[in-house]
């Protein structure tokens, strides 16, 4: 009975936390509408300001898949490329324009952990320089919430990653679609 109890228990540990997994940037990059504007100009991507430093902390032992700089940087990267609104996109060498992208905050609920469901939410913040002037040119804010549950996934970890990739990919499109509707230039 004694085995039976640790096996139960292990298998419960694992089902709700287990060994965390982190987020594929491929399943960050949206699906957009192929009929944008494009933007006739090149594009570099700054490293991205913020990330696992301003993670909430509540549950950090259970959780160590929370969003990275260089994870989000080649998520954006790669929806940029995607998307085709610009020439070309890549580092900061010789470009007009220079992406700042910020993690503002991003934080992981699974206070209904019973009810088996993880929220993560992302606010990221997108500020578009040009290069010479240092000039403001485009600068957004969004805020996006991803909940995955148990139809989503049997594992806990799987549900978190998945929570994760999916607020990232909700926010990255709003991004995208909001910057070739306001540019101007």
């Amino acid at each position: 009975m004694n085995t039976l109890y640790k096996f139960l228990s292990v298998l419960v540990f694992l089902l709700f936390y287990g060994c965390a997994t982190p987020p594929l940037v491929e399943n960050m990059s949206p699906d957009l509408p192929t009929d944008l504007r494009r933007i006739k100009s090149d594009i570099g991507v700054d490293n991205v300001k913020g990330g696992a430093e301003n993670f909430t902390k509540r549950y950090e032992i259970f959780v160590t898949d929370d969003m990275h700089g260089p994870v989000f940087k080649q998520a954006i990267i790669r929806t940029l490329n995607r998307t085709n609104i610009f020439l070309s996109v890549s580092g900061l060498l010789s470009k007009k324009y220079i992406l700042k992208p910020e993690i503002v905050f991003q934080d992981t609920n699974f206070a209904r952990v019973g009810a088996g469901s993880y929220t993560y939410t992302l606010n990221a913040k997108y500020t578009i320089l040009e290069k010479e002037t240092n000039k403001s040119v485009y600068s957004n804010q969004f805020t996006t919430a991803c909940v995955r549950t148990f139809s989503d996934s049997f594992g806990g970890p799987p549900r978190h990653r998945m929570a994760v990739e999916c607020a990232v990919r909700d926010n990255l499109s709003r991004f995208v679609l909001d910057l070739n509707k306001r540019w101007s230039l």
